[in-house]
Formats: C-alpha cells, sequence, structure tokens
C-alpha cells in the first residue's frame, strides 16, 4: 500500500500525537506491511531505513499508537501480538499465527445493534472486536 508522507502526518496530528521522525518511520511501516506485522517484524522494517531507533523507542510508540486508537493489538493462537493500522470496521480471522482481514458490513452491524441494545449493568460499551477463530482448507475443492 503507497501512503504519503501527509497522509501519515495527518495520522498522527489527528490523533493528538507530536510528529517525530521515529512516529513516521513506525506508522509508515506498519501501514505499508499488509500482514499484520509484530513488533519483531516492525524493528526490522524500520531499523533498515532508521539505524538509529532504538528498540525500546519502537515498542514505546507502538503502545502509544494502540492507547490513541492509531492501531490495535491482535493475538494469535500462538499468543503473538501483531499489530493493524487499519481500525475502520472489521474482524480478524486467525489461524495459528496467520491473520486476515474479514470485512462484513452487514454483520458488524447486526453485532453492534445487539451489543448496544444489551444493558450489562455497570457498563458503557466503548468498542468491541472479534476475532474469528479456525483452520483455512488448503486442499482444492474444485479444479
Amino acid at each position: 500500500m503507497k501512503i504519503s508522507l501527509e497522509e501519515i502526518k495527518n495520522k498522527l496530528k489527528t490523533a493528538g500525537l507530536k510528529v517525530t521522525p521515529q512516529r513516521i518511520a513506525v506508522l509508515k511501516a506498519l501501514l505499508t506491511n499488509k500482514h499484520h506485522p509484530s513488533a519483531e517484524d516492525l524493528i526490522l522494517t524500520v531499523q533498515k531505513e532508521h539505524t538509529n531507533i532504538a528498540v525500546g523507542t519502537i515498542y514505546n510508540i507502538l503502545d502509544t499508537f494502540v492507547k490513541t486508537g492509531i492501531a490495535e493489538k491482535v493475538l494469535t493462537d500462538t499468543n503473538v501480538v501483531r499489530y493493524d493500522a487499519f481500525t475502520e470496521n472489521h474482524f480478524h480471522i486467525v489461524s495459528g499465527n496467520e491473520i486476515s482481514d474479514y470485512y462484513d458490513e452487514k454483520l458488524f452491524k447486526m453485532v453492534k445493534k445487539y451489543l448496544t441494545g444489551v444493558k450489562i449493568p455497570n457498563f458503557e460499551l466503548e468498542d468491541f472486536e472479534i476475532i474469528i477463530k479456525g483452520k483455512f482448507n488448503t486442499e482444492n475443492v474444485s479444479k
């Protein structure tokens, strides 16, 4: 995915974050990686171009991105934390260490309507996520 420097800066500003070279580098790596990268994947990507960025800085930036809603954490079946910068309405399909995005607006609206209608005592719904776990059939079904 191609994303401009201006789009990256705007995303940081919209989240109320100061625009720094380190945050730009991490967000660029996160947005251009389609496969829900782990922190380690992002560290390798960022440090290829920016060898002076410390590992701790990258972890801190990722934590900040999660806290401000720029990214979210997704846990695999094997308890590996992956990151997703695409926070629009979608679900995750998890199979082992693989994570795929699943878009179904009708399902999203149905779940949201249900959850906002349910009254959980002393609880106010802010957001929800659904992780669909299973295994992909790798055999050719039709030829």
